[in-house]
Order: structure tokens, then sequence, then C-alpha cells
């Protein structure tokens, strides 16, 4: 991957629900404020429906809900940590641990897939995902992942927590 992609901002927050639809629920309120959406209800309504479709849970503890909306400019991403487990219906029967909301402009289909890529980059490897899942406290990921994304030529537009 010869080219560097940007996202606008990465936050990882705890997350308490125990089904996924109310975890996508859940992750999207709490992230309302770096989102800055006008309309989270929208965003909830175009996520949950994808969803619907297939689980975005990849297995190994993994899930990457997504939407696109034209009420942000670039990609934002947002990891809900959750300690206990939501089932999820992936393919390996696992429950998430990491549930990634991953909310992009429609007009940036190209850096949203270079960014999924290397999130799954991430999470194929044993020693990343060890290295993630070994602390679960929500600084050491969101440090961790920051650190893991860089290595893969993704750079912040905002210098966020």
């Amino acid at each position: 991957m010869g080219v560097t992609s940007t996202i606008e901002e990465l936050s990882v927050l705890e997350i308490l629900s125990e089904t996924k639809f109310k975890a996508i629920k859940e992750l999207i309120r709490k992230a309302s404020s770096i989102l800055k959406l006008r309309d989270l209800k929208d965003l909830e309504d175009i996520v949950i429906k994808r969803e619907k479709l297939q689980s975005t849970a990849c297995g190994h503890n993994v899930a990457f809900a997504h939407g696109k909306t034209h009420q942000v400019s670039d990609i934002v991403i947002v990891l809900g940590v959750s300690r206990k487990g939501i089932p999820f219906g992936a393919p390996d029967g696992k429950p998430v641990n990491m549930l990634f909301l991953i909310v992009s402009n429609p007009d940036k289909q190209l850096e949203y897939l270079m960014v999924l890529s290397a999130l799954a980059k991430i999470f194929h490897n044993e020693r990343s995902k060890s290295e993630l899942f070994g602390d679960m406290s929500v600084p050491v990921v969101q440090h961790k992942l920051k650190k893991m994304l860089s290595r893969q030529r993704i750079q912040y537009l905002s210098s966020g927590a």
C-alpha cells in the first residue's frame, strides 16, 4: 500500500450493552461528541440496516460495523471495548470484545477500503491481536491501536484522544 490514508478521528470507548444492536446504538450515542453529526438516528439506522444484511463480525472477537454519510468529511473510527463480550453472529461463534464503528463520507470509498484493510491486517496478525487484547483498558488499547495503524500508513487529521 504505497498511498497514505487519513482519518478524522480515532477514539476508544468502553461499551456495556450485551446485544449487538444495543451495542451499536450505545457506541454511536457515546461517540456523538466525536462524530459531531446533525442526525445520530440517521447513522444508527444506516449502520443497523447494514448489520441486518449480514453480521460485520469477522471472528477473532472483532466486528467492523460501518456506515456512510455526508455528515462527515473523511473517516471516523470509534472502537467500543466490551470486557464481557457481545454475541454478534461471528463465523467462529466467538463474542465480540472489540466493536469498530467506521463512519465515512461516501466520496471516500478508496480511503475507507484502505483503513479497513489496515485494520484487517492488524487483526489477522496473532502478535498484534494478542497485544491489543492483552490489556483491555481504554487508554492502552487506544494508544496501541494508533501506533499499529500508523505502521499501516494511516494518518490522523485530528490529534484527538
